[in-house]
């Protein structure tokens, strides 16, 4: 509806699942895609592994972070169709890929405005981190509110 109505270019903010011993609840990820673990891509002619974000609007979206002095890390993440149901192998495979978080829009958008000849970059505010360790959920603090009003200000201001 979106593209329909004339927008060009998305920014998602969303939340993810921290799958990289690096993450902590409330740090922010920018991606520059995602491994696909999803049907949504195949619906719309993508057989691939990964879909990458726009990397001029990616690259726009470090440097007004960057600016604005919020710390982020940048890389790729896995986007899954089920959530709660990744395994430990699943956790391990997609980390030794390369993907900082797990997610479960990142593919959808990505698929939508590469079909649509449109741009789309994606930032991610981690609320719970998996490890060797165990589950860590960051719901109980004031890291996950905070970093999504700091998103917010930068995207929409």
């Amino acid at each position: 509806d979106l593209i329909a109505g004339g927008v060009e270019e998305f920014i998602h903010v969303g939340l993810a699942g921290g799958i990289n011993q690096d993450l902590n609840i409330g740090d922010v990820v920018l991606t520059d895609g995602a491994y696909n673990d999803t049907a949504v891509a195949g619906l719309y002619g993508f057989d691939c592994d990964f879909l990458e974000t726009t990397q001029a609007l990616t690259d726009e979206m470090e440097q007004v972070l960057s600016g604005k002095g919020i710390c982020f890390h940048r890389g790729k993440h896995w986007t899954t169709d089920v959530g709660y149901h990744e395994t430990w192998g699943q956790i391990l495979d997609y980390r030794a890929k390369g993907a900082l978080c797990v997610e479960m829009e990142g593919v959808g958008l990505f698929t939508i405005v590469k079909y649509r000849g449109c741009a789309a970059a994606a930032i991610y505010i981690i609320t719970d981190v998996i490890s060797e360790d165990g589950w860590h959920l960051g719901w109980e603090g004031n890291q996950i509110d905070e970093m999504i009003t700091k998103i917010l200000d930068v995207v929409v201001g």
